[in-house]
């Protein structure tokens, strides 16, 4: 989830899926920004990346992302 969206930005949507109670509310969400702060909520994000994205770290969160998702089911 991009963090400086037109419209909405990433902590506000991510809140809106968080909270929707829908089939998505559980899903992980990588937030994604060239200034990211890695203190961004926990409780709406799964993993902070920095752009530009290194194919990496991507995967690395990615990973990690899905291993919180397994530990938490």
């Amino acid at each position: 989830m991009d963090l400086r969206m037109p419209l909405m930005d990433g902590e506000t949507a991510a809140r809106r899926i968080r909270e929707g109670g829908g089939p998505s509310s559980a899903t992980p969400i990588l937030a994604f920004s060239a200034d990211a702060d890695p203190k961004l909520s926990s409780e709406l994000f799964d993993g902070v990346l920095a752009k530009p994205l290194e194919i990496g770290a991507l995967l690395g969160g990615i990973v990690a992302a899905l291993g919180r998702e397994r530990r938490a089911a």
